[in-house]
């Protein structure tokens, strides 16, 4: 049937639906999935005659994780189309008659479709094992999703008891795959959320955002079950990131610090000192309203290059009057592991530094 004629029978209104919706509906269509069970989407036809749009995505909801090819899907599609009808068929009787043996005997009808049967198993064994040949191969190259991919179209052609038990038996062993990588997914994502819950507060925005983003995908992959508390974290470090977005992101830090520091070599040539508003003005940038931490950031990023035996530019940032240091020129010096003087020492460790800068104008 097409779509029009499933909204119309189901009382649906096609346009109220998007691919996305059609996917979790007919999933949820689909189940339970036990072995062998045909898949009812592929019953619906799109507009043009073949599978809907959403036969794609309703085959990934059902695990099948391979991108197939527009001639693949329509293969298929065309199966699973059959093996539908071939099912739920009830349009012939349930016993048809039999006939006489003589009469059967005489009938070359008979022996042709008896003919047809044979070929038609000897192909599908032939099918299956060719699958699980491919099967194998993927298990032994340790490429699970292919593994599953093969093993599931075998399944489809499994045969005989033996065939099945045998599917079962892979189906098993996958499982127990499937939970070892679940598991070892869960330790990276726990280690990821000790480490953050450690260290997250000295990270710079930018990188708490990526740490966040790999922690997130992590959970994803495992669900929200088993990563319930790593999630409650994450989510308080979301709300931390947002508190804090107005910072600078660390390419901003390294743009002014740039300008701060060829400003300030200028100065040091000068001769002279400056304040942080006068160097805001004379870079063109909104220094004076930055987070404090922010400052710090740029004034390190502007003396990163400055060799060990020569005094730093910062130290050409005065506090206002020009008659005292910065504020912040400890937190630099310790930052950039300079000797860091106690607080009645800095004074006259700040004024050698600026005798340092006057000796090498």
């Amino acid at each position: 049937m097409t779509m029009a004629t499933l909204c119309r029978r189901a009382s649906l209104h096609d346009h109220e639906f998007s691919v996305e919706r059609w996917r979790e509906l007919l999933v949820q269509v689909e189940q339970p999935r036990t072995p062998g069970k045909p898949i009812l989407s592929a019953l619906i036809k799109g507009r043009g005659g073949g599978p809907a749009p959403f036969f794609r995505e309703v085959l990934r909801g059902l695990g099948w994780t391979k991108d197939f090819s527009d001639a693949e899907l329509l293969g298929i599609w065309d199966r699973e189309r059959r093996r539908a009808h071939a099912a739920y068929s009830r349009s012939g009787p349930a016993n048809p008659p039999s006939l006489p043996s003589h009469e059967a005997q005489s009938r070359p009808s008979d022996r042709i479709a008896s003919w047809r049967a044979d070929s038609a198993s000897a192909r599908r064994r032939a099918t299956f094992d060719a699958l699980l040949d491919l099967t194998h191969e993927a298990r032994h190259a340790g490429d699970l999703d292919a593994f599953e991919q093969n093993l599931f179209l075998a399944e489809q052609e499994a045969w005989s008891t033996d065939a099945h038990e045998t599917v079962q038996g892979l189906t098993d062993w996958l499982v127990d795959q499937r939970g070892d990588e679940l598991h070892e997914t869960w330790e990276r994502l726990s280690a990821l959320v000790d480490q953050l819950n450690r260290a997250g507060d000295d990270l710079h925005p930018d990188q708490l955002r990526r740490v966040l983003r790999s922690a997130e995908e992590l959970a994803e992959e495992i669900g929200e079950e088993l990563a319930a508390e790593e999630l409650r974290d994450i989510a308080r470090w979301r709300q931390h990131l947002a508190r804090i977005t107005e910072r600078l992101t660390l390419s901003e830090i390294r743009g002014h610090a740039v300008a701060v520091r060829v400003a300030l070599r200028r100065t040091a040539r000068a001769g002279h000192t400056t304040t942080w508003g006068e160097l805001a003005l004379r870079i063109g940038a909104p220094l004076a309203a930055l987070h404090p931490d922010d400052k710090v950031a740029v004034l390190v990023e502007a003396d990163r290059e400055t060799p060990d035996d020569r005094p730093l530019l910062s130290a050409l940032v005065t506090a206002h009057g020009a008659d005292r240091p910065h504020p912040l020129y400890r937190q630099v010096l310790f930052n950039l592991d300079r000797p860091t003087p106690l607080s009645e020492a800095l004074f006259m460790y700040w004024r050698m530094a600026l005798r340092r800068h006057s000796e090498l104008r």
